[in-house]
């Protein structure tokens, strides 16, 4: 479990800090998400947690390692690492609607 949280903490913290070097290199994709290349610090971790289901792209060719985390995102990704525990739909949060692929998490 050590790992796992590990793992996951490091790349929810690349994509959360303010002041991250932005460097492009050319080099072979380390998964089908064409922003993460084979050679980036990073690049384990992204494939860690996609493979064990705790994040997932923005699409199926984009992780979005240069975008801000969103709330919904955050909590989207500590729902999964909780092993994704049964709720209902009803958020007590007058911001998030229900049906929403976020609804679940933020209950």
């Amino acid at each position: 479990m050590y790992r796992k949280a590990y793992a996951c903490l490091t790349i929810l913290l690349s994509i959360i800090m303010p002041f991250g070097l932005s460097i492009t290199v050319l080099s072979e994709p380390a998964s089908d998400y064409t922003d993460v290349k084979s050679n980036t610090w990073y690049s384990d971790s992204v494939l860690f947690c996609t493979e064990h289901g705790y994040m997932v792209g923005l699409d199926d060719h984009t992780f979005g390692t240069e975008k801000f985390l969103t709330r919904v995102q955050l909590v989207q990704i500590l729902y999964a690492l909780a092993g994704k525990p049964t709720v209902d739909d009803k958020s007590t949060f007058s911001d998030v609607p229900s049906g929403k692929w976020y609804s679940g998490a933020c209950s």
